[in-house]
């Protein structure tokens, strides 16, 4: 049988490719990682369960994690994980984990939060993926606005498009804009292009092969530390209508 923790035990159902697990009250994330010890499992559908996102966010949010949980999913409630996704899905994932294992031990070096986070049976991928991308180091900024990686200092491709009714008709605008821009600052972009009050924004990015949208709800945050990719489209929203 398989478990979350990863025991020596056999695997059961070694070629079993799909499982529907549609409104089965799961609510747990050890259920769904026990799902990454089925070696041939590429397709599932987990609609109408009570699974929440670790970080809070909505129904996009649960899917990444999901998608990052369960390292073989093709297909994930009848829509394609494509490679972008699953990248994006598995560097936020790890992100997160690495920041809680710091926020835990703040004396601690990045190498040993990480040597921490590798060996809890909350995060059982933790270790392949700290193989596969590194501390992240790369990916963000050094805490005090110096860019520290390539992400931050790549020039992104984005279509801002307003779809609040009190923008009128103001057609989508393409900007060239640095990974290094934070939500805060996107925001008041979108305020000066579209007269949308930065106050009542809700912004989304939507990749191009990812099926939802994902709400940006950090101003703090670089768009490239999130994972924003040339050819995403960024919807602003008026929260006020």
């Amino acid at each position: 049988e398989c478990d979350a923790e990863g025991s020596s035990s056999p695997i059961s159902f070694p070629k079993l490719s799909g499982i529907l697990l549609a409104r089965n009250r799961i609510a747990d994330w050890s259920s769904i990682d026990a799902l990454n010890h089925l070696p041939a499992l590429t397709e599932l559908r987990l609609t109408e369960n009570a699974l929440k996102s670790s970080t809070g966010g909505g129904v996009a949010m649960v899917r990444l994690e999901i998608v990052a949980r369960v390292a073989q999913l093709k297909v994930l409630n009848s829509s394609a994980v494509g490679p972008n996704e699953r990248r994006d899905a598995e560097i936020r994932y790890l992100r997160r984990i690495l920041g809680e294992a710091q926020s835990a031990a703040p004396d601690a070096s990045v190498e040993e939060a990480a040597a921490k986070a590798s060996t809890s049976t909350a995060h059982p991928r933790c270790e392949e993926l700290v193989q596969q991308y590194g501390h992240l180091t790369t990916h963000a900024s050094d805490g005090q606005g110096a860019e520290t990686g390539t992400l931050s200092n790549t020039m992104l491709s984005l279509t801002l498009q307003c779809v609040a009714a009190s923008a009128g008709e103001r057609p989508p605008q393409t900007k060239k804009l640095p990974g290094s821009l934070t939500v805060g600052n996107l925001k008041l972009l979108c305020e000066k292009l579209f007269k949308v009050a930065v106050a009542h924004q809700k912004i989304f990015a939507k990749q191009a092969d990812s099926p939802f949208p994902e709400e940006l709800d950090d101003d703090r945050e670089q768009i490239g530390y999130l994972g924003m990719r040339d050819g995403a489209t960024i919807l602003i929203s008026d929260s006020s209508e």
